[in-house]
């Protein structure tokens, strides 16, 4: 009986490249849309209700896959803390909720999943070598 040669080869060190280039791809968009989205929500919302917040919001990346977005201010009375932001965020007695870092973040999240939706398969398959 004559032996057979067989020859496995293996395309998932480019599968691994493909998706870690996706999640990459996808973390950069929710930091930008998070960013932008409570920004303008944060502005907004503060000047309907006549409040003078300067509120900014910065987005780092933490680790080799995830993000976070955080929000930043200088105020005369608080100095640059934004440890009162939490206030406008979830309300008080005397303040109703302003939420602005929850919608940016659910909005975020959102466009995160889609983008990984459309991409990936179609990046792993071009990595890999697959052909359709």
């Amino acid at each position: 009986m004559a032996k057979s040669k067989v020859t496995i080869r293996s395309n998932f060190p480019a599968v691994k490249r493909a998706g870690w280039e996706s999640v990459q791809e996808a973390r950069e968009l929710w930091i930008r849309e998070g960013k932008t989205t409570a920004e303008s929500k944060a502005m907004n919302d503060a000047a309907t209700r006549g409040y003078a917040l300067q509120v900014g919001v910065e987005g780092e990346r933490i680790g080799f896959q995830s993000a976070r977005i955080f929000p930043v201010t200088h105020s005369r009375l608080w100095g640059d803390d934004p440890w009162f932001l939490r206030f406008f965020e979830f309300g008080t007695v005397f303040i109703k909720a302003m939420p602005f870092m929850r919608p940016a973040a659910r909005k975020a999240n959102k466009l995160f999943v889609a983008h990984l939706g459309r991409n990936l398969e179609g990046k792993i398959s071009r990595r890999a070598g697959i052909r359709r």
